[in-house]
């Protein structure tokens, strides 16, 4: 249409310039007008009348090519003219991968849009948030957007009337959305608009006694979630624990986590408790968690009905180790720990401070670890797989996709009813989480927490040497240009070229589909 232009790269972490700059966008025939009047006839007005014609008659003329067609409209994709999506589906093909996109995969190249996206950020009023600058730097994809906490919403402190909301057909929500129910009735919901929460999935995943609730429902295919008890604990409970003397005290909101025995555990008022892993994996003598990303793709089956779905790994993660070392710890990588110690008995572990036990917000970062510094550069994942060997990685990643795949099926059975609703299902709506997970001795992955909108702010940034800053910015980006992606084919304009494989940085481990009802037995 020659209205979209690459901008300017943002720098990496600095605040994003403006690139909107109407003089590159400004039609010839305005210029050649103006120099057609006679030299007398130049003053201020008559030129600010002529450039004013000019633009409305140049808008008038490429109007037509950037509405999209009731079919278009229908399918979701918004501004993009009849026929754009294969012109867009071609560039991806004759476009150069960009080193700036930071997708981390070799050869990748961007997906080129142009048109189909009206991007809303609804609730983020930091210009330099990492969901934020990724939008910039991935303006070729995504176009301008409308970041209404430092616009309207911040000069007016009001959310989008339902009116405004409509008009845009991605819509970017860091906390859960779903409290403005204005927006997300199904029966006034836009065909076109893309969402990045999945209806029900934060309810079903990310609160704790619904996650405890979901594991004694499912105890085969929820395994992984070590078992979880309402507080105060029973006589019962508390007989079947038997020998073990301790439990996980857990706050139902964020934090507050800690080790009380059994006996604390059966005078709590309120809370939940849950079993400790036991055995740890230990490097270097401290225990670690992994900060696993997944992002969940909606859709619709072939058959149209029901709702499907598909989990997609990141492929680097996080790694926080606790800022104490495990009591006798032993057990794991280094320090003399390839020779496995017994577990700490429950007296040893209730009088170990609690920084050894849980990683809190003073954890380690993985590169001051003498077993992992050396390949520091490499990222966390690969560091621990030189320090574990392929063999006991590649063990943990297998582990990894089970849980999420179990995870996934058990969660889209309970919310493909309340997303069947929308006019097309799953097709508009994404969502990216983080598994916080724990590696026993035996290399078994344990689920303990599944995080929405996911901190992608670094505590440390660029320190002693080690940036821990850059790939979080290639996780933005890669979740966005995959979703990008998944949004062209969702709306069945992308398909072959487009809709195939995930997009870079990402593997899917697991897809399925559901019915909108579930089945009656018998």
């Amino acid at each position: 249409s020659g209205l979209s232009a690459r901008p300017s790269p943002a720098p990496r972490h600095g605040r994003a310039p403006c690139v909107a700059k109407f003089g590159a966008m400004a039609p010839r025939p305005v210029a050649m007008l103006l120099l057609m009047l006679p030299r007398g006839f130049r003053s201020r007005a008559a030129l600010l009348a002529v450039a004013t014609a000019g633009c409305l008659c140049y808008v008038a003329s490429v109007a037509p090519q950037l509405r999209a067609s009731p079919a278009d409209e229908a399918a979701g994709l918004g501004g993009l003219a009849e026929g754009g999506a294969a012109e867009a589906a071609a560039s991806v093909a004759e476009e150069p991968a960009s080193q700036d996109l930071g997708s981390g995969v070799a050869g990748s190249a961007t997906t080129q849009l142009p048109g189909s996206f009206r991007v809303l950020i609804a609730d983020l009023g930091d210009a330099n948030h990492p969901w934020v600058l990724s939008f910039h730097r991935l303006g070729g994809v995504f176009g301008e957007a409308t970041n209404w906490m430092r616009g309207v919403g911040r000069r007016e402190g009001r959310r989008p009337t339902l009116a405004e909301f409509r008009s845009f057909n991605f819509v970017f929500f860091h906390e859960y959305p779903f409290q403005y129910s204005v927006y997300f009735d199904p029966s006034v919901f836009p065909r076109h608009t893309i969402l990045n929460h999945i209806p029900e999935l934060g309810s079903i995943l990310a609160t704790k006694r619904n996650l405890m609730q979901l594991a004694e429902a499912e105890p085969e295919t929820m395994g992984f979630v070590p078992r979880m008890w309402a507080l105060p604990l029973s006589a019962v409970a508390a007989e079947a624990l038997g020998n073990l003397g301790h439990l996980v005290a857990k706050a139902e909101t964020h934090r507050g986590v800690r080790l009380i025995s059994v006996e604390e555990a059966r005078r709590a008022s309120t809370g939940l408790a849950q079993q400790l892993v036991p055995r740890p994996l230990l490097v270097d003598g401290a225990k670690f968690d992994v900060g696993v990303y997944v992002l969940f793709l909606g859709g619709t089956p072939r058959s149209g009905a029901g709702v499907s779905m598909r989990a997609l790994v990141y492929g680097e993660f996080s790694l926080r180790l606790c800022r104490l070392d495990y009591p006798a710890g032993r057990g794991g990588v280094g320090g003399g720990g390839e020779a496995e110690a017994e577990e700490p008995s429950s007296a040893q572990l209730l009088g170990a401070e609690s920084g050894a036990l849980f990683v809190d917000d003073r954890f380690r970062g993985f590169w001051t670890l003498p077993s992992l510094a050396p390949n520091q550069a490499l990222g966390a994942k690969a560091a621990l797989g030189r320090a574990l060997g392929a063999e006991r990685l590649a063990a943990i990643d297998r582990g990894v996709a089970a849980a999420v795949g179990n995870a996934s099926g058990a969660a889209l059975r309970r919310l493909a009813g309340a997303v069947a609703r929308f006019p097309r299902g799953g097709a508009h709506f994404w969502e990216l989480v983080r598994f916080d997970c724990f590696v026993d001795v035996d290399l078994r992955v344990w689920a303990v927490e599944v995080n929405l909108s996911p901190n992608m702010v670094s505590p440390f940034g660029e320190v002693d040497g080690h940036d821990d800053l850059t790939w979080r910015s290639h996780l933005a980006d890669a979740t966005l240009r995959t979703v990008a992606v998944w949004a062209g084919s969702a709306a069945g304009e992308m398909g072959a070229q487009l809709g195939a494989a995930p997009g870079p940085g990402f593997r899917e481990v697991w897809r399925g589909e559901a019915p909108s009802e579930p089945r009656m037995r018998g």
